[in-house]
């Protein structure tokens, strides 16, 4: 088994682009690779930060698939071997297992790769391109990643600004009545990343931009934009403030607040996730109101960064136990049908003339390994 992988950690954007597959470009350059006699399979993953090939055949079989890549994308091969890295046999399969587990993303322990490695397996499956080997390594790969995932606080631990801030949202919005967040800069970086995990919680966005842009990323009924001088008329509707501009102004302050807010009893947590902030302080003096600064949510980072790195050790004992109990399955699987024949030829020689032949051609690790497991035969018969 092989990987050809193009990825985020070689490879900048521009230059994985030419090499991204639509689904009809991966059945297509499939059946392409396994018309060569010296291919068996062929599994094409494309994500937007990498693609890699994933084939068994040959020895020949990289410089075959090299070829074939290079003649499909129409990019020279000296152009593009210095972002190439290329897996051979057990590394194939090690890399297999990190990638579909979140290992080797960008976001360590991120869920959407398994999802992009089962489609892409399965179209290879459905496509007719896949091999006995092929199959039990990508099987043993997605059964290994939601061990990961159950066994270990990978991919529920979150490290990035948007989903923590998202994920306390959603915590307080279940003390209070309501579901509506107001975000000033829902059109900048940190807004839309923001605006996008809230609605993946089913949350209302009422939106705004201070650069008075409404050109949305982002493009949902449950999103409301309004204009940003009528900020402070909609607060009042929401339960919560988000407010990540780049504004040198606060875009709010406490005199505008509190002449909205103080009369009232309704709590509201504002967060502010600028630099230099947003939000003036002052505001949490008006009852009911808390506000909450990026720094809460950089100090969160970090700790949730020590809690995965932690993680990291556990799930990478459940992937190299994963890793050899598939390579195992492959080399039984190859093994089996000369199984009679062995029966046979110790039938004929009797199994002391065999044990001499391995005696022979084992060194002594493999040797005490071969006599320690017929004593485990033995022991387990005389139970």
């Amino acid at each position: 088994m092989y990987c050809i992988s193009i990825s985020h950690k070689t490879t900048p954007v521009n230059i994985r682009e030419l090499f991204s597959f639509s689904e009809q470009e991966q059945m297509e350059f499939e059946r392409l690779v396994i018309s060569d006699k010296d291919i068996f399979g062929c599994v094409v993953i494309s994500t937007c930060n990498r693609s890699e090939i994933y084939f068994s055949g040959e020895k020949t079989a990289i410089d075959i698939v090299e070829k074939q890549l290079s003649e499909f994308k129409k990019v020279r091969k000296n152009e593009i071997r210095k972002y190439l890295n290329i897996y051979s046999n057990e590394g194939a399969m090690k890399h297999l297992f990190q990638v579909t587990s979140g290992l080797d993303s960008m976001v360590l322990g991120e869920d959407e790769i398994l999802r992009q490695v089962k489609d892409g397996y399965y179209l290879a499956l459905n496509n007719k391109c896949t091999n006995h080997e092929l199959n039990i390594a990508f099987q043993g790969a997605m059964n290994s990643a939601k061990l990961v995932k159950t066994d270990t606080r990978l991919s529920n631990t979150p490290v990035s600004i948007g989903t923590l801030t998202a994920n306390k949202v959603v915590d307080y919005l279940e003390s209070v009545q309501g579901k509506t967040v107001l975000i000033v800069g829902i059109t900048g970086q940190i807004g839309t990343i923001v605006a996008k995990n809230l609605l993946s919680k089913n949350c209302n966005i009422l939106g705004t931009s201070r650069s008075h842009r409404h050109e949305l990323i982002l493009n949902d009924s449950n999103i409301k934009m309004i204009d940003y001088k009528d900020r402070y008329q909609y607060l009042e509707m929401a339960e919560v403030i988000i407010s990540a501009t780049t504004s040198p102004h606060y875009t709010f302050t406490y005199n505008e607040v509190s002449n909205i807010l103080k009369s009232r009893s309704c709590p509201k947590l504002f967060i502010d996730l600028a630099v230099p902030c947003d939000i003036d302080k002052d505001i949490s003096e008006i009852n009911s109101i808390q506000i909450i600064d990026i720094d809460y949510f950089e100090k969160a980072s970090k700790e949730n960064n020590r809690i995965k790195l932690k993680e990291l050790d556990k799930a990478q004992l459940i992937l190299n136990k994963c890793v050899d109990d598939t390579l195992k399955n492959i080399y039984f699987q190859e093994f089996y049908p000369a199984l009679d024949q062995i029966e046979q030829k110790i039938e004929e020689k009797g199994f002391g003339h065999i044990l001499f032949q391995l005696k022979e051609s084992l060194n002594s690790e493999q040797l005490m390994t071969l006599i320690n497991s017929f004593e485990e035969i033995i022991r387990e018969e005389d139970k």
